[in-house]
């Protein structure tokens, strides 16, 4: 490769390990006591506080444990003015944690926590930074940065397990389900077929005919695995421009090809109640809609935005010459959550996109509920 003067380095990089990951409690594997959970009793004619069990003892708990393979490139050419790296990587986790009901009786509670079932985690990372122009009295350096990332339920101990989503208020009953080869972030919903002359739910059942959405169809046996609450693509870029002595530096963010379930939408998207207080999308796009609230892909929006996560301006003064305490002097402003561009039907598409039950804009999060506000800031920067 002598003669290949482009290329300035090329490095290939392997590597394998496996960690572990204690992440429980000392108290699951002894028997721990409080004061108060069984309540009081009279002993010789006064009520005493009795103590108990705080949680299910398992002796036999152990770290989960992690392997991974890693195959990566770092890469620099033209003369270092464009760089990054490249990583491809594979991981499974065995003996997971995870609180699983439990027997009562023997035991005392009604959940325990345990090593159960794998998980296999495949993905890649790639980075790419150059230094686009450099001159005298201008430059602009960018970086961008993709990921892509799936995991997948290998399995949870047993054949027959089951790991359910949170319920949902007013016992609509759960929208993810995981069982033995379940992808991480399918919904599990009734899909939605339409609605009949008066307004109300058309949904497919387990045969994918076409059935009225009435209590005798809304069975978890007519649910369909729909959707995936994880990015296809993240996405990000660092802008940072000169000219002599002003900088500006945006920051660009975006998630692509990813489901959210909204349940903003779900409880206050439909004229149901008078009582509620609705949405504009209730007498908008939903104004059809007359029937009652049904977990249905209805509500599942295609949550794609582009984000300016930050932009900032700023102004450096030299005062060398005339100062040797005071070098420099800089003045900036920084906009944070300054816009976002989406197509996604509810407040906010950036919901959180880890654990088992990616992809919701719940009612109780503040985070989903209310609009991101634009904050600003002023500073100075002082060199000596």
């Amino acid at each position: 490769m002598e003669n290949l003067t482009w290329i300035n380095d090329l490095k290939l990089r392997v590597g394998y390990g496996i960690t572990g990951n204690n992440d429980f409690g000392a108290g699951y594997t002894v028997r721990m006591y409080s004061v108060g959970t069984e309540g009081m009793w009279a002993v010789n004619g006064i009520w005493q506080n009795a103590y108990g069990t705080t949680i299910n003892m398992n002796p036999d708990l152990k770290w989960e444990q992690k392997k991974e393979l890693n195959v990566g490139i770092d890469y620099s050419f033209l003369n270092n003015r464009i760089y990054g790296k490249f990583d491809i990587y594979h991981r499974r986790v065995d003996d997971m944690l995870y609180q699983v009901p439990a027997p009562v009786l023997p035991m005392v509670h009604s959940v325990l926590m345990t090593n159960v079932g794998s998980l296999t985690n495949n993905g890649w990372e790639f980075e790419i930074s150059g230094d686009i122009f450099a001159m005298n009295d201008f430059s602009w350096t960018s970086t961008l940065r993709m990921s892509h990332n799936t995991s997948k339920i290998d399995n949870l101990g047993t054949e027959d397990a089951v790991v359910l989503g949170d319920a949902f208020p007013a016992s609509m009953g759960n929208a993810s389900r995981i069982v033995n080869g379940s992808r991480i972030g399918e919904f599990w919903l009734f899909k939605h077929a339409g609605l009949d002359s008066d307004g109300k739910w058309l949904i497919y059942d387990k045969n994918n005919n076409i059935v009225p959405g009435t209590a005798e169809n809304l069975n978890n046996d007519n649910k369909h695995y729909v959707g995936n609450g994880v990015p296809t693509l993240i996405m990000s870029m660092d802008n940072n421009f000169r000219y002599r002595n002003f900088d500006l530096g945006i920051s660009l963010r975006s998630w692509i090809d990813y489901d959210v379930f909204s349940q903003l939408n779900l409880y206050h998207g439909i004229k149901q109640s008078s009582a509620e207080n609705l949405l504009k999308i209730a007498y908008t796009d939903n104004a059809a809609i007359n029937d009652k609230r049904i977990l249905s892909d209805y509500f599942l929006s295609d949550g794609t935005f582009l984000k300016i996560d930050a932009l900032t301006f700023g102004y450096t003064l030299n005062l060398s010459k005339y100062n040797k305490y005071l070098s420099k002097v800089r003045a900036y402003v920084t906009a944070r959550d300054l816009y976002t561009w989406t197509k996604y039907k509810g407040y906010n598409p950036e919901v959180s996109i880890n654990g088992l039950f990616p992809g919701f804009e719940y009612v109780v999060s503040t985070y989903t509920m209310y609009p991101q506000t634009t904050r600003w800031t002023l500073g100075l920067q002082l060199t000596f």
